[in-house]
């Protein structure tokens, strides 16, 4: 069906995982693709899509912040400052409407803090999660991109986080899914 619209998923392991399902959910109204790997934090997106912006897409949904909120250790900076990702998220939306598509932001997914503590990975808290969701809300509001609240849709259901307290379970990916699915119909 070439008259289906193109809808292109970035972002990161989270993005990954949801993006087959999103394609099934929403196989024969939009025709969905995007990047075979992971995005990486919000600056490496910035320099992805300013590179090559999805043309053709009527529609980019992106996802950043699980990277850029990781710390490289206990008392660790970020990867990115939240100031940085505030202006890594203006950038990453300029370049997505400058390739002509309109744009959909995805928050950041909750982290469990014990589950991701014991996993002896990068350091990252649930709080931290919180506060860049907030950075990203204040954005969006501002460039007037509308918002799949993630978070809030897998929050206090610990059966959703896998046992590094971070990536999603089936039920979690499948629940993502829906809620991203649903969001891109209400705007195509």
């Amino acid at each position: 069906m070439a008259d289906r619209p193109r809808v292109v998923l970035l972002g990161d392991s989270i993005r990954l995982a949801y993006q087959p399902l999103v394609a099934g959910l929403l196989a024969g109204h939009a025709a969905v693709d995007g990047p075979a790997g992971n995005c990486g934090d919000s600056a490496t997106l910035l320099r992805r899509v300013r590179a090559r912006p999805p043309l053709g897409a009527a529609l980019a949904v992106f996802n950043a912040g699980l990277h850029d909120l990781r710390r490289s250790g206990a008392g660790g900076g970020y990867q990115v400052e939240v100031e940085g990702y505030e202006a890594n998220l203006a950038g990453i939306v300029a370049a997505l409407r400058s390739g002509g598509a309109a744009v959909l932001f995805a928050t950041t997914t909750p982290i469990d803090d014990a589950r991701h503590a014991a996993s002896g990975k990068p350091t990252r808290l649930d709080a931290e999660v919180r506060r860049y969701n907030d950075a990203a809300q204040r954005v969006t509001a501002r460039l007037e991109v509308p918002v799949v609240d993630l978070y809030a849709a897998l929050a206090g259901d610990p059966a959703l986080l896998d046992a590094d307290g971070v990536h999603l379970t089936a039920a979690g990916t499948a629940r993502a899914a829906g809620a991203v699915a649903a969001a891109i119909r209400g705007l195509l």
